[in-house]
């Protein structure tokens, strides 16, 4: 009994280290892209980096869309139009 206890905790602990894992390489993936949308805004816009965002973040609540899309979006669009 004592081991299949070990053995379930165990389990546990490494679904919750891959987990986390995923999460962060989302999270590290996901800042990219809002980093790359604000350097398009700062381009085409001609802002600082704290209006870009502030425009990222303007967009998604306006829309009820979340950040992370909004700048997939203007990503998606920039590179079409090269």
């Amino acid at each position: 009994m004592a081991l299949g206890i070990a053995l379930a905790a165990q389990a546990a602990s490494e679904l919750t280290a891959a987990r986390a894992e995923l999460h962060l390489r989302s999270a590290l993936a996901t800042r990219d892209t809002i980093c790359q949308a604000k350097g398009v805004l700062i381009q085409r816009c001609d802002v600082d980096t704290a209006r870009a965002f502030v425009m990222l973040r303007t967009l998604s609540q306006d829309l009820n869309v979340a950040v992370a899309r909004i700048a997939e979006r203007i990503v998606e669009d920039h590179t079409a139009s090269l």
